[in-house]
C-alpha cells in the first residue's frame, strides 16, 4: 500500500537532502517561505535556480557561500538592513534587562507574522574598541534572523558607508564598526557586552544585514542566514 505525503513534507524533505554546503540557502528560504511552509514546488524551483546560480559563477560561488557559513557560525553575526524599521532578535539572552510581556505582533517583509514579546536593549562590542547601544530592540518569536535598521542608525547621526563590497559606520570621524560584503550582504562579527557605552547611545542586536526584508528578490533571500 502506497504512503502519500503531504507537499510541505516533500518540500522539508527536499530541502533536508541538500549537503552542508547548502545550509544558509536552506534555512534561509524556510524562513523566508509565506506562513512558514515550504511547498514540494517551492523547494524544487529554488534548489534548481540555485543550482544554476552556483554552476555560472563556477568555484567562486562554492567558496563565498562557504566563507558566509563559516561566518554565520562564528560568535555573533551581524548583518545591516537598509529596509527594514525595526531591531528584532529571537534570543532574549542578548538583552541588557528584560521584561516579558505582550507587545503585539511583527509583520514581516515575506508576509509572515511573529509575536513580540519583549522589547529591551542590547549592547554591542563591534571589536574595534567601540561599543553601540540601540534601544527598542524588538524580541520576537520564531524570526530567526537577527538585524538592525540602518535607517534607525541614520536617525541617531550614525553615517552608513556602503561600497567596494565593504561597509563602514561613522559618528562624526569616528569609526564606529566595519563589516565586509558576501553574496550581496554586508556582515559583521561583533560580541554581547554589558560594558560602558562610549560615545553611542543606542543599543542594537546580534546579526545586521544589508538586505532589505520588506522588498528582497528571490535570489537576494537565497542568501539570507538564520542563526539559532
Amino acid at each position: 500500500m502506497g504512503i502519500k505525503f503531504d507537499d510541505e513534507v516533500l518540500g522539508l524533505w527536499l530541502l533536508n537532502t541538500l549537503p552542508n554546503s547548502w545550509e544558509m540557502f536552506r534555512v534561509s528560504l524556510t524562513n523566508s517561505a509565506p506562513n512558514g511552509v515550504v511547498s514540494f514546488e517551492m523547494a524544487k524551483g529554488s534548489v534548481l535556480n540555485e543550482e544554476m546560480r552556483r554552476r555560472s559563477q563556477g568555484s567562486s560561488s562554492q567558496t563565498e557561500d562557504e566563507d558566509i557559513v563559516s561566518l554565520e557560525f562564528n560568535e555573533t553575526t551581524c548583518l545591516v538592513d537598509s529596509g527594514t524599521s525595526h531591531q528584532v532578535t529571537l534570543k532574549k539572552e542578548f538583552f541588557n534587562s528584560y521584561a516579558s510581556s505582550d507587545f503585539g505582533i511583527l509583520r514581516m517583509g515575506n508576509g509572515g507574522l511573529s509575536q513580540v514579546i519583549g522589547i529591551e536593549g542590547v549592547c554591542l562590542d563591534t571589536g574595534n574598541g567601540m561599543k553601540v547601544m540601540l534601544k527598542d530592540v524588538k524580541n520576537a518569536l520564531n524570526v530567526h534572523l537577527k538585524f538592525i535598521s540602518a535607517g534607525r542608525l541614520d536617525d541617531k547621526g550614525y553615517l552608513n558607508i556602503m561600497g567596494e563590497s565593504k561597509w563602514k559606520l561613522t559618528k562624526g570621524s569616528l569609526v564606529i564598526a566595519r563589516g565586509n560584503m558576501y553574496s550581496n550582504l554586508y556582515f559583521m562579527q561583533v560580541s554581547i557586552s554589558n560594558g560602558t557605552i562610549n560615545v553611542v547611545e543606542n543599543a542594537s542586536t546580534c546579526e545586521l544585514w544589508h538586505k532589505r526584508l520588506s522588498h528582497m528578490s528571490e535570489k537576494g533571500i537565497d542568501c539570507l542566514a538564520k542563526k539559532n
